[in-house]
């Protein structure tokens, strides 16, 4: 073998692999696009407060009681949130 066959070897080797991992990868894309599409449908009104405490007065005082900004769906954001990780 010459220098350029062995080289068109492993280039066709390395092609060879390259499209089993294309396979892959979209096979896993499309589970995880079925993941986020049964989260969506699946979901329910769980929902988590987002909180905050303000100070009043000077340091070391004792803290004022907490307050609720907001509920966030949990349901609402998780699909979003996976569709970023996964965006292909």
């Amino acid at each position: 073998m010459t220098g350029n066959q062995s080289s068109i070897a492993v280039d066709q080797s390395v092609e060879k692999k390259l499209s089993r991992l294309r396979i892959w990868n979209i096979v896993v894309g499309l589970i995880l696009a079925i993941q986020a599409v049964m989260v969506a449908v699946l979901t329910n009104s769980f929902a988590l407060p987002v909180t905050a405490t303000f100070m009043i007065g000077p340091p070391g005082t004792a803290p004022n009681s907490i307050i609720c900004l907001i509920f966030t769906p949990v349901g609402a954001f998780l699909p979003s949130w996976l569709y970023q990780l996964f965006p292909y």
